[in-house]
């Protein structure tokens, strides 16, 4: 495994996440038309969240495209009243071109692709996620896997993507107050495969 993007998001509350710098890895970019994400407090540790208003914020890394490899963050806070949490991206492409892991505090985790903005889905899970969760999707070659807290949950196989960035995005749907995440981790394989958190 090879760690390409590493980010715990610290720095000065309200600093928008495309003035902020990774600890290892590339800059963001916020996705155009997309609302903006910032670094707050939340969990005890500086985290991101999205930019008071409704809405979702997209972004990704400008770090070169790779095909194979993970990428991974935990949550530090959920969505009040429940909502829709966010979710993380790979392989991708364009604003409307990747693969998702999406996060719903009611409904659960979804694994699943957008092609030209078109969006299907490989697999659900209804557990609903919880705080201190640590969600994990990695592909090699047309085989997706995401685990929770080092077990895995759901599968899918698709060839639509060949290579891309990594991405995050938080939403906030009319609600007070969004969910937040900390501790973004995107990376490479080195086979045997294994990252910092030992899933293979």
């Amino acid at each position: 495994m090879a760690i390409l993007i590493l980010d715990a998001f610290s720095g000065i509350e309200d600093t928008l996440l495309e003035s902020h710098t990774p600890d290892i890895g590339g800059t963001w970019v916020k996705e155009a038309g997309a609302n903006g994400i910032e670094l707050k407090a939340a969990g005890g540790v500086t985290s991101i969240k999205i930019v008071d208003g409704s809405g979702e914020g997209h972004y990704y890394n400008d770090i070169a495209n790779n095909a194979d490899g993970y990428v991974q963050i935990k949550i530090t806070d959920l969505p009040t009243p429940d909502g829709p949490i966010g979710g993380i991206k790979i392989r991708r492409s364009a604003f409307n071109n990747y693969y998702f892991l999406s996060l719903h505090e009611v409904s659960g985790v979804a694994l699943g692709k957008v092609v030209n903005g078109s969006s299907s889905i490989f697999a659900t899970s209804p557990t609903p996620p919880a705080i201190s969760d640590v969600f994990n999707l990695e592909i090699i070659g047309v085989n997706l896997k995401v685990y929770k807290n080092g077990t895995q949950i759901l599968s899918g196989m698709d060839n639509s993507h060949i290579t891309g960035k990594f991405g995050v995005w938080l939403s906030n749907w009319g609600y007070p107050n969004s969910a937040a995440f900390d501790d973004f981790e995107a990376g490479t394989f080195i086979f045997p495969v294994s990252n910092t958190l030992g899933y293979s």
